[in-house]
């Protein structure tokens, strides 16, 4: 793609997100079974935010990971998800929360101008999380600096292989728990599930429809 091509894109987008969401119709698609038990969200709920950064590499869009590192006592630790975190007394808002959470974790640095727009909430019952993402469109491939002691890997999947990509099942296990039949995306060998499968599902949603 072309820098013009790619900023091209990117307006749609945002236009796009301003437009009714898919919402939880299309994150309900990677929910495992027992999400479903959860049908309206807890007033007490912890407030994060997360970025789902789309950049340009090799004349391809990429949509960008992050694998966490394994910790006993994080619940989410080894899994791929969008870089975030947990709102601050110093954050001005939500969307402070991701920039700053997003520079932390990765070492990309965005303004304000770089947020395409926002998807649809969406509450994680085993932490106890309503997360709050965040699109963003580069027109650069971002320089990276991980987090070492949160970030084992950062790296980004190829938005047309993603759009394509069939949801899969399968057993998955983690910190004490095995969920016999969870619908994943396979990322050439890595498995994307839960939230972050979820919210990733509405953005691609989203992008059908902008490229109809």
């Amino acid at each position: 793609m072309t820098p013009d091509s790619i900023s091209a894109f990117y307006d749609l987008l945002r236009n796009q997100l301003k437009n009714p969401l898919p919402g939880i119709e299309a994150q309900r698609k990677l929910a495992i079974i027992s999400r479903r038990m959860f049908a309206s969200n807890p007033n007490q709920a912890k407030k994060a935010a997360v970025c789902s950064v789309l950049y340009p590499s090799e004349k391809q869009i990429r949509l960008a990971f992050i694998q966490r590192t394994s910790h006993e006592k994080d619940r989410h630790s080894g899994q791929i998800s969008f870089p975030g975190g947990q709102i601050e007394e110093r954050d001005m808002d939500l969307q402070h929360t991701a920039i700053r959470e997003l520079l932390k974790e990765t070492g990309i640095s965005i303004t304000e101008r770089d947020i395409l727009g926002r998807l649809t909430s969406l509450y994680i019952p085993v932490s106890n999380f309503m997360v709050n993402p965040f699109v963003v469109g580069l027109t650069e491939k971002p320089k990276v600096l991980k987090q070492d002691d949160e970030v084992d890997e950062i790296f980004g999947f190829d938005l047309d292989a993603l759009l394509i990509c069939p949801i899969e099942r399968k057993p998955i296990s983690g910190h004490g728990f095995t969920i016999p039949d969870a619908p994943y995306f396979n990322l050439a060998g890595r498995t994307l599930w839960g939230a972050t499968a979820m919210m990733t599902n509405e953005l691609l949603e989203v992008i059908r429809q902008v490229k109809k």
